[in-house]
């Protein structure tokens, strides 16, 4: 998923590293625009209420866009995002879309994606490829893998990688 499609699209779902990312984002974003706007007008020019109302209003989209993949990624409605507006119903819902796993399969929403491209996936399975390649993954192959980790080796044996020198 591109950085525009992570804070500007309802579609789709995202993992807890993503939303936990977007909203560190969000936060550093209306930090330092709350600083520009001291920095640049001075605090009597514009009064706090009216600038963090301004702030607001303009992270609320991402901050949406991020709340409504979440719940896509818990295999829920979007439109329980409403329900952080309700003042008892607010810890349920940290507790929800903050530390709760995600859905493991595909769901209605779609399938799990990684954090941001394609890419990662591409190279993932790249690699998966080229070991399947190097293996054979036939049933000697199995029988050998089980054999040789069924052995051990004696637990008074040297360690070849932190033995003495010279021994």
């Amino acid at each position: 998923m591109s950085i525009s499609g992570l804070f500007f699209s309802f579609e789709g779902r995202i993992s807890r590293l993503a939303f936990w990312l977007g909203i560190l984002v969000i936060s550093i974003i209306f930090v330092l625009s709350n600083s520009s706007f001291v920095i640049l007008w001075g605090r009597r020019q514009l009064p706090d209420g009216v600038r963090y109302a301004v702030l607001a209003a303009i992270l609320f989209w991402p901050f949406a866009a991020l709340l409504v993949k979440r719940f896509h990624d818990l295999d829920k409605s979007g439109w329980r995002a409403l329900l952080i507006l309700i003042p008892l119903v607010q810890l349920w819902f940290i507790i929800e879309v903050c530390f709760v796993g995600s859905e493991e399969h595909h769901n209605r929403f779609g399938p799990r994606r990684p954090l941001f491209d394609d890419d990662t996936a591409m190279v993932n399975n790249a690699r998966v490829r080229r070991l399947m390649d190097k293996r054979d993954f036939s049933d000697g192959y199995i029988a050998n893998l089980n054999k040789e980790s069924t052995q051990s080796k004696p637990r008074n044996a040297p360690s070849q990688r932190f033995g003495r020198r010279g021994a």
